[in-house]
């Protein structure tokens, strides 16, 4: 269940992860430049333009005209490592014609950083635009479409150059979104109901939420080199950038589908989906929260219940009137605590006749006198009474936050099952309970202190539920309160 909400989650941030703009403005952007991938990307360019590839001659001028544009411009930034000290630059400026959008802060023959992406992109326009005035120089004969077609591959890759840092923007920009959701009420709300609809533990959502949170955090850090930073202990605390933080790129040919960023034209299909979804599951996974029955399909809890249930049952109708009743609960006598489901190995015996095991499978155990079947057939008085003797019990346990919490446990002992009823040839089954409403109906929503974290309708209704499927399986159940 965490895996769906997380893969929901993350293909919401993704939906919305156009919008950059804040990220080309307030950060510094660090560009690659190589002459063999500016003669690739202009040699791709003349052949989407309907023209084959130039002569080496032409493609040298068309090379060089890029890279002398660069050089020219970067000249007057320092060579001195020691003089770019990283720090937040200012936002472009805006409005006013005079205005830069940036400056050239470090430069080397293999690279430039500016400190804005605005600026570089700005930079790189005018080096591709000194290219096709070569091109209108050799080739007069093209349009002006065809001319701009011919320096169209050569784009901003971000993520794609030599140095191994791949913070892609739309990366960045997804799991900024995706980390402040999760992070968020609305998101613990979300989270919430996954694990109630699915009858998975929902003490447990603080814990999800915060190892998924640092979990996409740490390997957006240590793999992406995305210097962020949030609390996932702190609900409501959002994604911080730190001072430092450049994003890198090189000038050449994008990568179709690139692994690492999020193309705008494909919201869904992104490969990023999946990087970020196994960082999240992995994290999870190694706390023990993945993959165990408590948050799938058939959570533990569940088959508990069905285990103690089908106990009472077997005493009931195999021994009548021989359930007793003490402090409240029925006394159990069976052999292991799931008497529903026994482990068994399948074996292959070899030649030389050593075992090996293929595999292991659940079965279940057969119950003497008891009918096996998908379902299982009970009196509504009995299936009442049997609701109601674990009921408190079952329910302290889930009064932990955000719940209700359990003090002098009056709220549990007053939840009863009043009635059961079933539809025509028992069909469906009806469960109608109630509490004390004063005073605990306060927090029902809609009352003086409402809260879908604490509605009291919400937690009892929930345990009886787990406890009528485990007694009579997947049949459908209405609970009401009255």
């Amino acid at each position: 269940m965490a895996t769906n909400y997380w893969k929901t989650l993350l293909e919401k941030a993704n939906r919305l992860a156009h919008d950059r703009t804040g990220f080309e403005q307030v950060f510094y952007h660090k560009c690659e430049v190589n002459r063999n991938w500016t003669e690739a990307a202009i040699a791709k360019g003349f052949v989407e333009a309907g023209f084959s590839v130039p002569s080496k001659t032409h493609m040298n001028a068309f090379v060089n005209a890029f890279h002398n544009y660069i050089e020219r411009k970067t000249a007057k930034a320092t060579v001195n490592a020691e003089l770019f000290k990283p720090g937040r630059p200012q936002m472009a400026p805006t409005g006013s014609r005079s205005a830069s959008a940036g400056k050239i802060v470090f430069a080397t023959k293999k690279y430039f950083i500016t400190s804005t992406g605005t600026y570089l992109n700005s930079i790189l326009g005018k080096a591709r635009n000194e290219i096709r005035n070569e091109v209108k120089k050799r080739f007069p004969q093209l349009s002006r479409r065809e001319r701009n077609k011919t320096t169209n591959p050569l784009q901003f890759a971000h993520g794609e150059g030599s140095d191994g840092v791949v913070s892609t923007l739309g990366a960045m920009s997804q799991g900024e979104k995706a980390l402040n959701e999760a992070n968020s009420e609305g998101g613990i709300k979300r989270l919430l109901s996954v694990l109630e609809n699915n009858l998975a533990n929902v003490a447990s959502a603080g814990l999800i939420q915060a190892i998924g949170v640092a979990s996409l955090r740490d390997y957006m850090i240590t793999q992406l080199k995305i210097d962020i930073d949030i609390n996932e202990k702190t609900i409501g605390d959002k994604v911080s950038f730190k001072d430092s933080f450049v994003i890198s790129g090189a000038a050449k040919i994008q990568t179709d589908g690139y692994m690492f960023d999020k193309p705008s034209s494909q919201p869904i299909i992104s490969k990023i989906n999946k990087i970020y979804l196994k960082a999240v599951q992995d994290g999870i996974r190694k706390e023990k929260l993945l993959g165990n029955k408590e948050y799938s399909s058939s959570p533990k809890l569940k088959d508990r219940f069905k285990s103690a249930a089908t106990k009472q049952i077997r005493l009931g109708f195999q021994k009548a009137n021989k359930i007793s009743n003490k402090k409240g609960k029925f006394t159990v006598i069976g052999k292991g605590k799931h008497e529903n489901f026994r482990k068994k190995d399948k074996v292959t015996i070899t030649d030389k006749g050593t075992k090996r095991t293929r595999g292991r499978v659940f079965n279940k155990a057969k119950i003497p006198g008891v009918r096996q079947g998908k379902q299982t057939s009970i009196n509504p008085i009995s299936l009442m009474n049997l609701i109601n003797a674990v009921l408190t019990e079952e329910i302290k346990e889930k009064m932990t936050l955000p719940r209700l919490q359990n003090q002098t446990g009056r709220f549990a002992e007053s939840a009863r099952v009043q009635r059961v009823t079933t539809g025509q040839r028992g069909g469906n089954l009806t469960i109608d309970y109630t509490y004390l409403k004063r005073p605990y109906q306060t927090f029902e929503p809609g009352f003086k202190q409402g809260s879908v974290f604490r509605d009291p309708r919400s937690l009892i209704g929930t345990t009886i539920r787990e406890v009528a499927t485990g007694i009579m399986g997947n049949r459908f159940l209405t609970i009401r309160r009255l």
